[in-house]
């Protein structure tokens, strides 16, 4: 059934919701988890793993791109027209749930393959969104050389190089090493899951006029998009698959954590990230019937 995948992955984001109004637990600590420790070593094996083709690469890399200007694009002159001037909403209007959502969706969809293509296209999105977008909601305390040190002191740059490097000068690499790191890696998406839906349940809605734009700016405009590249450059199987699917998914919870932390527009973010979440049920259901 083509609504398996989506079905899982709200259902471990509902323990989280659960786990968290009971009992509660540290987002910080989860979140510092999955990205320094479980979410490098998974970005790594599923980078090393596979072989990747250089034509694969680029046109991922070149449809993560294109979606994201889309929305982020639409959502500049939608925003400038009704006169709303804070660029912080730009994040969750442009930067899709990619990796917290998005990895767990197309590894129960299309497997093994369909998630280390989904890892790629999440990378460009990892970059941009930790790059353009700390410059986007950064506040005056904080100077270039410090936003771009913050990016650089990350390990999943890195581990995108290395999983690279070695992928494509086909370097071994022990066996032991590979199945440590699998076993570490494996333990970000039920992770990432749980945090998404704890954190859900903290925010707090906003009037709605502009994170519904946000959401619309992310999630039909950015599937637009995305099913355009498909069509201008051919696209089929599951390259094509990934594109269509992470096209429709909901804003970034770190949109909303970049938000929080450069006090740029965290109310109107985070009900962005809380109502699109919620609708991408249909539209990541859609998708996935599409390509069934």
């Amino acid at each position: 059934m083509f609504l398996d995948p989506v079905l899982v992955a709200f259902g471990v984001m509902a323990v989280g919701a659960i786990f968290q109004k009971t009992i509660g637990f540290d987002h910080k600590n989860i979140s510092d988890l999955v990205l320094y420790v479980t979410g490098p070593a998974l970005i790594f094996v599923a980078l090393y793993s596979h072989r990747i083709y250089a034509s694969e690469l680029y046109i991922l890399t070149l449809a993560a791109i294109a979606v994201m200007f889309a929305s982020g694009i639409f959502a500049f002159f939608a925003f400038s027209a009704i006169g709303y001037k804070n660029s912080g909403i730009i994040l969750p209007s442009m930067f899709m749930n990619s990796g917290y959502l998005g990895y767990p969706v197309a590894l129960f969809a299309l497997g093994e393959i369909g998630l280390q293509k989904a890892i790629i296209f999440d990378t460009v999105e990892t970059i941009l969104l930790f790059t353009l977008g700390i410059f986007l909601v950064h506040n005056k305390g904080e100077t270039v050389k410090g936003r771009i040190k913050a990016v650089f002191s990350l390990p999943l740059i890195y581990v995108i190089f290395l999983g690279l490097l070695f992928n494509f000068t086909a370097v071994p690499l022990p066996v032991t090493l590979i199945d440590a790191l699998s076993m570490v890696g494996s333990a970000t998406i039920p992770l990432a899951l749980l945090a998404l839906g704890g954190r859900l349940v903290t925010l707090e809605l906003a009037a709605l006029k502009v994170p519904l734009l946000a959401v619309f700016s992310r999630i039909v405009v950015g599937g637009i998009a995305g099913f355009v590249f498909v069509k201008i450059f051919a696209l089929e199987g599951v390259v094509a698959s990934v594109v269509l699917l992470l096209s429709v998914m909901p804003p970034a919870v770190n949109s909303y954590v970049l938000n929080e932390k450069f006090s740029a527009d965290p109310h109107n973010a985070a009900s962005a990230v809380l109502i699109g979440t919620l609708f991408s049920i249909i539209s990541i259901a859609a998708v996935l019937a599409a390509v069934s």
